[in-house]
């Protein structure tokens, strides 16, 4: 279970914390191990106005102690509230273990009010839980709307500020492929569907990119003995999951799925390569996070 969880709300620059609890570890498991899930691009191709991939819906999450949704959860989500309440009744919103990291497609329609009524959070946020910390990071945010972008970096500034060695590790959710020339990172056409390499971080700098505003803080956190881990679900048409080490040993991670757009087709889908999903194992008193890709066809026929 999560056994300490605890809200980051950024207000006049502070960090203000309140707790709640997590959901039981899986039964027949080492309670000392968690396992976080984590699938993007997850909508699905086929008709239906749920337009969520019908493997991801028929998953058993009391598996996990942390289901990650990385963005594109629905094609269209945020266009009928309809559509997030089924979001909803599927994964449960407001469980501090589930996470909705806002997509492309899931914010294009605007109504960001419905995220907020049915999740009761921002679509940037943060939490403590287990000797780790999560940001839930919102990529689709820009210059257009300076007061959330820039609330969002100034949370993720004063975790880095404030964060000690008493945290094993710092994750981050987002999208897009926002990591342009990070040192030591391939390009991100090698494995994401769509990058942002002109992605601004705030709105108060003359370069504000990841790579110039945002990367040095997380460097800054590793050197206090937190590790770094950044997941983007923005993958699965070209590359369905790569791990990636940045020069400052922070790791990096693209995972998504795309095959719903062939399940009418038997043969075809058949041929394709398959669809994988991240899950981390964390090990708190151990301070140890490992990961593996594991083929979601497989998941989802075990858990039937």
């Amino acid at each position: 279970m999560f056994r300490t969880v605890t809200w980051l709300l950024v207000a006049f620059f502070c960090l203000t914390f309140t707790g709640f609890t997590g959901h039981p570890a899986p039964s027949g498991t080492d309670s000392d191990t968690l396992r976080y899930f984590f699938v993007g691009h997850a909508y699905n191709w086929q008709p239906g106005y749920s337009r969520v991939d019908p493997r991801v819906v028929g998953l058993d999450y009391s598996r996990f102690d942390m289901q990650i949704f990385g963005g594109d959860l629905n094609s269209e989500a945020l266009k009928y509230e309809r559509y997030v309440t089924f979001i909803d009744s599927c994964f449960d919103l407001r469980d501090p273990g589930t996470i909705w990291v806002m997509g492309n497609h899931d914010a294009r329609n605007e109504n960001v009010e419905w995220y907020e009524h049915h999740t009761g959070r921002k679509t940037w946020h943060a939490f403590s839980a287990n000797s780790a910390v999560f940001v839930c990071m919102n990529t689709t945010l820009n210059a257009g709307n300076c007061e959330e972008l820039d609330g969002q970096f100034d949370m993720i500034r004063n975790i880095c500020d404030t964060i000690t060695a008493a945290t094993s590790h710092l994750f981050i959710f987002s999208h897009h492929s926002v990591w342009n020339d990070v040192p030591g990172l391939p390009g991100p056409w090698t494995y994401c569907n769509w990058q942002l390499p002109y992605w601004d971080a705030n709105c108060t700098g003359d370069s504000a990119t990841y790579a110039a505003a945002m990367y040095p803080l997380l460097v800054q956190a590793k050197q206090k003995g937190v590790e770094i881990i950044h997941v983007m679900g923005d993958a699965g048409v070209w590359n369905k999951g790569n791990m990636m080490v940045s020069s400052d040993s922070l790791v990096y991670f693209a995972s998504g799925i795309d095959n719903s757009r062939y399940m009418n087709d038997p043969v075809l889908y058949a041929s394709k390569p398959k669809d994988k999903v991240l899950i981390f194992e964390h090990m708190p008193e151990a301070r140890k996070v490992i990961w593996k890709f594991h083929d979601l066809d497989s998941l989802y026929a075990a858990h039937q």
